[in-house]
């Protein structure tokens, strides 16, 4: 069974897909994968890594937040047991706590990058 967090990132994912006007093919093609491995992505039935999610903000034109937004607290079941998620809406703090987290990993790819 799919964890909560990601069949929520994986919606917000293909919500921004379909707003761009993108096939799963298209999108597929900028994130180095198959139309079915996006498929599996947008159902939450695969997690999505940070290093394509980074890639879809860049082709959608999104903030990274955009895939977080909506989210409630998970209880101990949500999210593999381990991790709280608050959304913008239950706390200017939580979202920018979120925002901090975010760019910690974003960062951590540019430096990963820099260094090939």
């Amino acid at each position: 069974m799919p964890a909560p967090i990601d069949v929520h990132v994986g919606a917000r994912l293909r919500e921004a897909r379909i707003a761009a006007g993108l096939s799963m093919e298209e999108l597929g093609l900028a994130l180095s994968v198959s139309g079915d491995q996006l498929d599996r992505f947008e159902r939450g039935a695969e997690r999505i890594g940070a290093s394509r999610l980074y890639l879809a903000c860049q082709r959608l034109r999104v903030q990274p937040t955009y895939f977080f937004e909506g989210l409630g607290e998970f209880g101990p079941d949500g999210a593999d047991g381990d991790v709280v998620a608050t959304s913008h809406s239950n706390g200017h703090a939580a979202g920018i706590a979120v925002d901090r987290l975010i760019e910690s990993i974003m960062q951590r790819i540019r430096t990963e990058r820099a260094r090939d």
